[in-house]
């Protein structure tokens, strides 16, 4: 009687060709278990979810960060120039104003550090020059960074609304830059 594989093909299966069909057979059912398959089928798996903070509050806590920072250097130089504090008042209400409403976005486990690099002292304090008119420069100096700063974040911004409340910010920071150098040029009495 004839094999069953000879009955189907009509030829005879040699011993080699039984074992290299075998083994061919073997081979493509491993190739579906490799890591490489098993790396694609895992990029079909959803990820776990995890908290992830949304890029406003990322950048509200940026421009809080940087907000608070102006309102230190204020701060400080009224502390060392009272003259300076009738003139410098309007522009501590401003800045103090555009913190409150970015600390209102930014969550308590956010961190709101400033973007830009803070001029301290050696003793960690807030650098204000002893001479007026040079601390008077130095406020402006931080205006012109911040305005900039600041218009970057808008730029950054997923918001609509947001991107235009940072843009009032910026407009604002540039608005005192030319203002307290329009003083400082009158002598910053």
């Amino acid at each position: 009687m004839p094999t069953p594989s000879r009955a189907l093909t009509g030829v005879p299966l040699s011993r080699r060709a039984v074992l290299a069909t075998a083994a061919a057979v073997a081979g493509a059912a491993l190739a579906g278990c490799t890591p490489e398959r098993q790396r694609r089928r895992g990029e079909d798996a959803p990820e776990p979810v995890e908290p992830r903070v949304d890029p406003d509050v990322l950048v509200a806590a940026q421009a809080l960060g940087n907000q608070q920072q102006m309102l230190d250097l204020l701060d400080a130089t009224q502390q060392r120039h009272p003259r300076l504090t009738r003139r410098l008042a309007p522009v501590l209400a401003a800045h103090q104003a555009h913190a409150d409403l970015l600390a209102e976005a930014v969550p308590a486990d956010v961190s709101a550090s400033p973007s830009t690099s803070p001029d301290p002292s050696p003793d960690g304090s807030t650098a204000v020059p002893r001479r007026r008119r040079q601390a008077l420069a130095r406020v402006v100096a931080a205006e012109r960074e911040l305005a900039t700063s600041t218009k970057r974040h808008a730029f950054r911004a997923q918001s609509g609304a947001f991107a235009r409340l940072l843009g009032s910010m910026a407009a604002a920071a540039a608005q005192h830059e030319v203002v307290l150098s329009t003083a400082e040029g009158r002598g910053a009495s």
